[in-house]
């Protein structure tokens, strides 16, 4: 049995590279609110890895609502950037371990 590596495989591979680069990059970009604080800054709240929550407090004044947008913001953005990266990093390995299997016309008979 053979591991050839076909054209459908290699594309399904890049495919696959390509879903998870896009998911780690939506973890990666900065989530903003579309409000801004009292400078005119958008109001940022961190990446889909690390929170930070330091000028929403800011713009807040002791509210709390910009606090909790940023909360919800970074809420949407993991989910759905974590469910995209499993997707392709499981994609990935799973093409990438799985053999092709190379029938010879000889055993068929």
């Amino acid at each position: 049995m053979g591991q050839e590596l076909t054209t459908r495989r290699l594309l399904a591979m890049i495919a696959a590279a390509l879903v998870l680069v896009i998911g780690v990059l939506g973890m990666w970009q900065s989530v903003y609110l579309s409000d801004f604080d009292r400078y005119g800054i958008k109001i940022r709240c961190g990446t889909g890895f690390v929170a930070d929550f330091t000028q929403a407090e800011i713009a807040d004044d002791g509210g709390g609502q910009h606090s909790k947008q940023c909360d919800s913001a970074l809420l949407v953005r993991r989910a759905w950037a974590i469910p995209v990266s499993v997707l392709g990093a499981g994609s990935l390995v799973a093409l990438a371990l799985g053999g092709t299997r190379v029938v010879n016309p000889q055993s068929r008979r």
